[in-house]
């Protein structure tokens, strides 16, 4: 009763708390008096021992459940333990330490993730799911931005990163690979946990969250997981020299947050949902230009309920309904007054701005039914049929042009609208073979046709061998095909200054090759090394001349990517990535820079059964510019963070972490004639919180 009228308390008053000095919460909480009792009952905190981390199960490669050292494909885990050491404010911090992928920020503060040396505005060639359900809104095709930067962090279980083409199960956007992240059960949570966060640096205050995590099981095997965050940015510090209009300033980084998720589920039924609401600035501007009024609003909500029914011995049928919905309101002040050169077309709105509200709704709805039959024979064959619709719609645009000048700001939705009304229906069905030949060896076989009401069908499929040659070494080879089908945005965005849609547009294609090795040198330590090959074709950019999109790039990705993992003793750990790539564009304008090397390393030390201390760094090559831009290459940087974890007894915990420790200055690429010094990352900042656990 105490707890929960205190915790009742602390969300009705959690504006006027994020208003004070947030340090001063965390260091009196942290100051409780520990018993020795207490610290008795502590276990030492520690990562995963080799033997754990490869007998995990995963989901996400062919959506069974598999050992992680028998998968076919490069499949990285991050574990809730390594999130906490890390720090990790977001789940970015903890990818930029999987091997093949370099995180960047884009022009609106969005996170892009570049995954084997192939990356663009929107990450939407990497298929994103929470609990595998998919994320990837149906306008640009992304879900890096409006559903990931502040997913609840205490509520996440793991998080599988599967590299490579996926569309011979999932279908479109498992285009490079997919990031599955698993939140937790309500029996793992077992009762009330508390979180308070706040990030700082030398002004004080950059944000304050907080995250309540209830959890629980209860008769006839079912378990309930409830997530609640209420977050607040003021915004980090980010000066810019000059922007594509030539203006010196800071760009617009406030943002608050709230979001929702539940997990009920029991041995035949799993219903979860997630409603999320977010309003921010727009960081460097929709036409590279600063300016203090542009605001972002958007809303985002599923549901997805699955029921699981054994029909025959060795026969089993799942179905699925889930249906998405998404609103954004989008206020861009694109121009401030007075400073559009006379050159320019738009000098006409220099007494005003250029000013667009941007209005649009998207609804998902869809089904899918599956069935897995497990042969006397080591065989597990699945076979599965979906039907998705998805529709784009109360698209609208209020505005000072039409395209003319406008004396006021004038809903111009019904003859100059800035995004058609679109909708689309797909079919698909594909079939699995998961075969184990003999022990130590396993082949995965499996096919995937879909059907777009809109513009075609493709066909993709995936064969993949894993054979553990004897306890030291083990191999892995792959083979496979992807697509992503073209996003609403690209095919129906009309009256852009900047772009013109195409309805004519075909699905962007991948074929994949690697090998891997893994080398297990001692019972405490790995190396890995993967090589791959892709080679994309018909991907969408933007032209030149016309402005319009079209299918008119193709890409040459090849690499390697080399991860060594070593338990140096009971108490410490080890972890050190390199990947090198060499990409060519057929045509380069559509394409940011990606560095051709990085590298990452991890130190873990539990040094005490209470305390645990965690420095990481990454590390990324210099990058060339494209062909047309005139400014020097962007250098490479290399970052260092580290963080401290105190157990203070079985209820508390408390953290302190410092990010960009060495407070250098670097930044991630912006695109020719927009910045001049490319988009500033953040300098040193601060994390302060802690984690109190009610039974």
């Amino acid at each position: 009763m105490y707890a929960a009228t205190f915790l009742m308390h602390l969300f009705l008053n959690f504006p006027s708390l994020l208003s004070r000095r947030p340090v001063l919460l965390f260091l009196i909480i942290s100051c409780e008096v520990v018993s020795t009792e207490a610290l008795a009952e502590l276990d030492p905190i520690f990562q995963l021992s080799l033997e754990e981390l490869t007998q995990m199960e995963i989901i996400t490669t062919t959506r069974q459940p598999e050992k992680l050292s028998e998968s076919f494909a490069s499949t990285y885990v991050i574990t809730a333990t390594e999130l906490s050491q890390l720090g990790a404010r977001s789940i970015y911090d903890a990818l930029q330490h999987i091997p093949g992928i370099n995180i960047g920020v884009g022009s609106f503060g969005e996170h892009t993730i570049t995954l084997r040396g192939v990356r663009s505005i929107y990450s939407e060639k990497v298929l994103i799911l929470v609990d595998s359900h998919v994320m990837n809104d149906v306008r640009s095709g992304s879900a890096s931005y409006q559903y990931l930067d502040m997913l609840a962090i205490e509520n996440i279980d793991r998080i599988e990163v599967v590299q490579g083409p996926g569309s011979s199960v999932y279908g479109s956007s498992a285009f490079l690979g997919m990031i599955n992240i698993i939140t937790k059960e309500g029996e793992a949570i077992s009762g009330v946990n508390l979180s308070y966060d706040t990030e700082f640096d030398k002004e004080l205050n950059i944000a304050n969250g907080v995250n309540l995590l209830y959890g629980n099981k209860f008769g006839n095997g079912y378990q309930l997981a409830f997530n609640v965050l209420a977050r607040d940015d003021k915004g980090v510090q980010l000066e810019v020299a000059q922007d594509a209009f030539g203006q010196a300033g800071w760009a617009s980084t406030e943002q608050s947050i709230q979001d929702v998720y539940f997990k009920l589920n029991s041995e035949s039924l799993t219903l979860k949902g997630r409603y999320y609401k977010r309003e921010s600035g727009d960081y460097f501007g929709l036409f590279s230009a600063l300016n203090d009024h542009s605001k972002q609003q958007a809303q985002y909500a599923f549901i997805d309920l699955t029921y699981r029914k054994k029909v025959f011995e060795n026969t089993h049928m799942e179905f699925s309904v889930y249906s998405d919905q998404q609103k954004t309101d989008n206020y861009y002040e694109a121009i401030p007054a007075g400073v559009i050169p006379t050159s320019s077309p738009l000098f006409l709105w220099n007494d005003t701005g250029f000013i667009g509200n941007t209005l649009a709704q998207e609804s998902i709805l869809g089904s899918e039914i599956r069935f897995r039959y497990d042969t006397p024979k080591n065989h597990v064959i699945s076979s599965g049929f979906t039907y998705r619709s998805e529709r784009l719609h109360n698209t609208g645009l209020i505005a000072n042009f039409d395209p003319q000048p406008l004396l006021d700001v004038t809903d111009v939705s019904s003859y100059n609208n800035w995004l058609a009304p679109a909708k689309r229906s797909l079919y698909s069905v594909y079939i699995q073979d998961l075969w184990r030949i003999s022990e130590g060896i396993s082949l995965s076989a499996d096919g995937r046709y879909d059907d777009y009401s809109d513009f075609g069908s493709s066909f993709n499929q995936r064969l993949g061998v894993s054979w553990q040659i004897n306890e030291q070494y083990r191999t892995r080879i792959s083979f496979g095909s992807a697509f992503r089908a073209p996003d609403f945005l690209s095919m129906h965005v009309t009256n852009n200054p900047i772009v013109i849609g195409n309805t004519n547009l075909a699905a962007e294609e991948i074929v994949s090759k690697e090998v891997g090795i893994i080398y297990n040198y001692s019972k405490h330590a790995l190396i890995e090394m993967v090589v791959y090959d892709n080679h994309l074709t018909n991907l969408i950019g933007v032209n030149d001349i016309t402005g319009q999109y079209q299918n008119n790039s193709r890409v040459k990705s090849r690499g390697v990517d080399i991860g060594y993992r070593h338990q140096l003793n009971r108490f410490m750990l080890l972890k050190v990535n390199y990947s090198q790539v060499h990409h060519t564009y057929e045509l380069q304008y559509d394409y940011p820079m990606v560095p051709e090397e990085s590298a990452s390393a991890i130190f873990d030390w539990a040094i005490s059964n209470r305390i645990h201390w965690n420095i990481n760094t990454y590390w990324q090559s210099s990058s060339s510019r494209v062909s047309i831009d005139e400014r020097n290459d962007l250098p490479g940087y290399a970052v260092f963070n580290t963080s401290w974890n105190l157990q203070i007894n079985g209820k508390l915990q408390t953290h302190f972490s410092i990010f960009n420790l060495a407070n250098n200055a670097y930044s991630y690429p912006a695109s020719v004639n927009t910045y001049r010094d490319d988009y500033p990352a953040a300098l040193r900042s601060f994390s302060a919180g802690f984690n109190y656990k009610f039974y």
